[in-house]
């Protein structure tokens, strides 16, 4: 059996959870007796995992069948809030946002933390992975208020200095940058940020292509009036995700709106072949 102080170093030294969250790698199954406090730890993040996943319903029911003692944890509240954030994100930044306060305001208890090892590893993962939370649960946001975006830079500095990847924290980052565009609405930030995300999705394409971003780039382009631009970056997001409804929706509507008609109607056939039970493509062709 696994001494605690080494299951210590286990979980907030040596565990990538990181790999866990965002590269479908399995959790490494517990090493010691489920009679240990540090399995019920393991349970709480591998709910935490399974969300990440999209298996809500197995997430809440593994977090629902903990003791109460474990319900208590810092890391079990992370994990709830991370799980009530696929129904509510609002509701989730706000709980996140109490829990970084409470953190804040919590005294470290080094004798206690000394004598139960599991109850110390618990307050390390909460602080290290709530401000990671919250960030990207800003990236879901439309509007925001100015705390929010001094709040952001607060979690990518604790990010920073919680010692998470680099990459992970530059990827975090673009919640930020992308939601200072979204609130000063200027075009050249949100294209320029844009080019960013391109460059650093080419280095690290374990954070996907980021379809959303680019869509929001595309739309603002329409608005402007930049037709051209617009329908560029579509192509981009096509060939990356050839049947992606929403970009061939947005494709047909440019096109016929600057008179590619010919274009409009090849288009519009592409969703009304793939998608017959939708309107928007015969409304679009008509």
């Amino acid at each position: 059996m696994m001494e605690p102080t080494r299951l210590y170093e286990l979980f907030v030294n040596e565990l990538d959870l990181r790999a866990c969250l965002l590269n479908d790698s399995d959790l490494p199954p517990f090493p010691g007796s489920k009679s240990s406090s540090f399995w019920q730890l393991h349970r709480i993040i591998d709910a935490a995992v399974q969300v990440s996943r999209g298996n809500v319903e197995v997430a809440e029911t593994m977090l629902d069948e903990l003791p109460s003692v474990a319900q208590a944890l810092l890391c079990a509240r992370l994990a709830r809030l991370y799980l009530l954030s696929e129904k509510s994100t609002y509701n989730a930044y706000k709980g996140v946002s109490d829990l970084i306060e409470d953190l804040s305001l919590r005294r470290i208890n080094r004798i206690r933390h000394r004598l139960n090892p599991m109850i110390a590893a618990d307050h390390v993962l909460a602080s290290r992975w709530a401000p990671a939370l919250r960030l990207y649960l800003l990236s879901y946001f439309s509007d925001y208020e100015a705390e929010q975006l001094e709040w952001a830079l607060q979690d990518i500095k604790a990010c920073q200095e919680a010692g998470l990847d680099s990459d992970l924290v530059e990827w975090l980052h673009f919640s930020y940058l992308f939601a200072r565009a979204r609130q000063q609405h200027s075009l050249p930030k949100l294209i320029s940020t844009l080019a960013e995300w391109k460059d650093f999705t080419s280095r690290c394409p374990i954070y996907g292509f980021g379809i959303e971003y680019f869509l929001e780039a595309v739309i603002a382009l329409e608005y402007a009036g930049r037709f051209e631009e617009s329908l560029h970056y579509l192509d981009e997001v096509l060939t990356a995700e050839p049947n992606n409804f929403e970009s061939l929706l947005i494709k047909a509507r440019i096109e016929k709106r600057i008179g590619r008609i010919e274009d409009c109607l090849q288009t519009c056939d592409i969703i009304c072949s793939t998608w017959p039970e939708e309107f928007a493509g015969y409304c679009l062709r008509s």
